[in-house]
C-alpha cells in the first residue's frame, strides 16, 4: 500500500472511548469514494488480524438509495489496526469488525458516500458476553447431545451436564432454538462481560384461551411469554392463538412469567403467569380495555416496511410490534386517552412518521390507515467558525427534526475539512446542532430534494 494512501493514529492519541468509538481529529479530508479507520482491542492496542466487512446499498440513477444495487467487500487490518476501502460508488454503507476472541462490532448506522467526500469509522472491540443454555427434563435430569442454535448462526450440542456454551456474543437479544425434534425457542439477553444462563425444561406447558370482553375469541394472534432472570437477563418463548383463540407454550422453566400478545401485528399488556412443579398450567386472558387497529399503506395497498410503536406522555413507549405482511397492526388492552402511533421503517429509503390518535373507554378504534412515504434527500453544507472567526476543528455535528425527536449523530460525509461539514440529509424541517467543548449552536433549516442548503455557524468564544 502506498505510504501516502495510509493514515496513522497519532502516537500520543488516547484510544476511543468504549461507549462511542471515535477517531482523533482528522488532519486531512477523506478522499472521495473512501472509508477508512482503525480497529482497536479493548485495551486500546491495534487489533492485528481483525477483518472489516463492508456492505452497501448503491444510489440509483434517480438519486435514491437504494436503487443502484448492492456491494460487499472485506479487508484485513494491518499491524497498526488500519483499514481502507477505496473506489466506493455513491451510496449508504454499513461496516462490521470481526476478530477472534472478541464480539463482532457493527458500525450502528449507514455511512453516506457521495461525490464530495469519504468517511471514517474507528472501532473498539468488546469481549462480548457468554450464553449458557441448560436443558433439563421435568424430573430435572440433564439432556445431553441435543443441538442448540442461536441467531448468530452458531450451533452446539449439549454436553453430559446438559449445557451448550456460546462465547464472545455481542450484547443484545438472541433467539435460542432447541433442535433435535423439540423445536423449542427462547430469547436470551446477553451483556458484555456477563455470563447469562438460560434453563429450558422440556415438557412444562402453559395453555389457555384469549377472548375479548364480550367472550369473542381472538384467533391467529402471535403471543410471547417472558421470564426475567437475575442480573438483568431474561428469556422468552413465542407462540400464538389458533382459529378458536386457544394458545399453548411448551418447555417453560419454573418461575414468574409474563404473557402477552405481541411480536407481529398484535400487542396487549402483559399478564402474570407462574410456572411451578405442575406439568400443565392454565391461564385464560380476557382483553377488556380499548384497542387501536389499522394498517400501513403505500399507493392505497397494505405495506410492511417494519415496526409500529405506540407511546403516550408521560409513560413513554406503551408497546412495539412488527406489522404483518399486509401492513396490519392491533394494540389491545389500552387505557383511554391520547396516543401517538410511530412508524419505524426497517427498509432503507422509507421515512419515519407519527400519527396522533385518541381512544375512549370501551372503544375499538378501527381503520387507522397510515401512508408510508419514500425518503427524499438533499444536502447540507456548513461553514463552521470559532469565536475568533477562524475555521473550527474537532467539532461534532448532529442532525434531527425540529423538535429534536430524531436527534442523532451524523457522520455522513464529514466534517470533510477544518471548518467545513457536508452531509446528505432527509428532506424536511431539520435542526442542526454544532458542539465544541461544551458549547453548542443550533440552526434550523428546511432541506429540499436535490438542493444544497448553505449556512455559516459561528461558535461562541
Amino acid at each position: 500500500e502506498p505510504a501516502q494512501a495510509k493514515e496513522s493514529a497519532p502516537a500520543d492519541a488516547a484510544p476511543p472511548p468504549a461507549a462511542e468509538p471515535a477517531a482523533p481529529a482528522p488532519a486531512v479530508p477523506v478522499p472521495v469514494g473512501t472509508i477508512l479507520g482503525h480497529v482497536f482491542r479493548p485495551d486500546g492496542s491495534p487489533a492485528k488480524g481483525a477483518q472489516v466487512r463492508l456492505k452497501g446499498q448503491l444510489r440509483g440513477a434517480d438519486g435514491l438509495i437504494p436503487g443502484g444495487g448492492e456491494v460487499s467487500r472485506t479487508t484485513e487490518v494491518d499491524d497498526e489496526g488500519f483499514y481502507r476501502f477505496e473506489g466506493l460508488a455513491p451510496g449508504c454503507y454499513d461496516l462490521r469488525a470481526e476478530c477472534g476472541g472478541y464480539a463482532p462490532l457493527n458500525s450502528g448506522h449507514g455511512y453516506i458516500i457521495n461525490e464530495k467526500g469519504g468517511a471514517r469509522w474507528f472501532a473498539r472491540l468488546r469481549p462480548g458476553g457468554t450464553l449458557v443454555v441448560v436443558l433439563r427434563d421435568l424430573a430435572g435430569a440433564p439432556l445431553a447431545g441435543v443441538e442448540v442454535e442461536t441467531a448468530s448462526g452458531a450451533t452446539a450440542p449439549t454436553d453430559a451436564t446438559g449445557q451448550a456454551v456460546f462465547a464472545h456474543l455481542a450484547a443484545g437479544a438472541y433467539p435460542v432454538i432447541v433442535r433435535g425434534g423439540h423445536d423449542e425457542t427462547r430469547m436470551a439477553k446477553v451483556e458484555d462481560g456477563v455470563t447469562t444462563t438460560v434453563t429450558v425444561v422440556l415438557g412444562a406447558v402453559l395453555r389457555g384461551t384469549v377472548t375479548l370482553e364480550d367472550g369473542t375469541p381472538v384467533p391467529n394472534a402471535p403471543m410471547q411469554a417472558s421470564l426475567e432472570l437475575t442480573g438483568g437477563a431474561g428469556c422468552f418463548a413465542e407462540g400464538g392463538t389458533d382459529p378458536s383463540g386457544r394458545y399453548e407454550f411448551r418447555g417453560l422453566g419454573p418461575g414468574a412469567w409474563e404473557i402477552r400478545m405481541g411480536y407481529v401485528g398484535v400487542w396487549s399488556a402483559p399478564r402474570p403467569a407462574r410456572i411451578g412443579d405442575d406439568p400443565v398450567t392454565s391461564l385464560d386472558l380476557r382483553l377488556k380495555r380499548p384497542s387501536i387497529a389499522g394498517r400501513l399503506v403505500r399507493s392505497g395497498k397494505g405495506f410492511s416496511p417494519g415496526m409500529v410503536r405506540l407511546f403516550r406522555e408521560p409513560e413513554g413507549t406503551v408497546g412495539s410490534i412488527a406489522v404483518t405482511e399486509e401492513g396490519a397492526f392491533t394494540f389491545y388492552d389500552l387505557a383511554p386517552g391520547g396516543y401517538v402511533i410511530s412508524v419505524q421503517p426497517h427498509r432503507s429509503g422509507y421515512a419515519r412518521c407519527e400519527v396522533p390518535v385518541k381512544v375512549e373507554a370501551g372503544q375499538r378504534l378501527d381503520g387507522v390507515e397510515i401512508p408510508v412515504e419514500e425518503i427524499r434527500y438533499g444536502e447540507v453544507e456548513l461553514e463552521i467558525l470559532d469565536g475568533n472567526g477562524a475555521p473550527a476543528e474537532s467539532v461534532q455535528v448532529f442532525v434531527g427534526d425540529r423538535e429534536g425527536k430524531l436527534r442523532r449523530s451524523t457522520s455522513m460525509g464529514g466534517p470533510v475539512s477544518p471548518g467545513r461539514f457536508r452531509a446528505t440529509v432527509e428532506c424536511g424541517k431539520r435542526e442542526i446542532t454544532v458542539q465544541d467543548s461544551g458549547r453548542e449552536v443550533r440552526v434550523d433549516v428546511e432541506v429540499e430534494e436535490g438542493k444544497t442548503i448553505y449556512r455559516t455557524v459561528r461558535l461562541p468564544k
